[in-house]
């Protein structure tokens, strides 16, 4: 673990092709800047785990089952986004605590990860 890094923890939920629903918890390593953003491209906090991949936590048969245990691992129930919106909540985070320094900086690139 690097000491004094700091960290981002989301969780993905999913529907599988025989209707059940997945929920995975992503644990990296904050190694954005103003041009790059991909989130799920971060490198994992767990050694073990490759880039994007996550962990898996369960399945579940409904979505109220898997809403119970997101809150159960920490989930606001008001902070839910679509799939791929992760990284532009990861910007405006970003946003809120640094400035461009530079007008012209350009569009930073979101990435087209998960």
């Amino acid at each position: 673990m690097r000491r004094g890094a700091t960290e981002l923890r989301w969780l993905t939920a999913w529907r599988d092709r025989n209707g059940r629903y997945g929920l995975t918890i992503h644990h990296v390593f904050d190694e954005g800047s103003e041009q790059f953003w991909d989130v799920a491209e971060f490198s994992p906090v767990d050694q073990d785990e490759y880039i994007g991949e996550g962990r898996r936590l369960g399945t579940f048969s409904t979505p109220e089952e898997i809403l119970h245990a997101a809150q159960a691992f920490g989930a606001a129930t008001t902070r839910w986004v679509n799939e791929g919106v992760i990284d532009d909540e990861y910007g405006d985070l970003r946003n809120a605590h640094t400035s461009m320094s530079s007008p012209d900086a350009g569009e930073p690139d979101h990435g087209g990860g998960a």
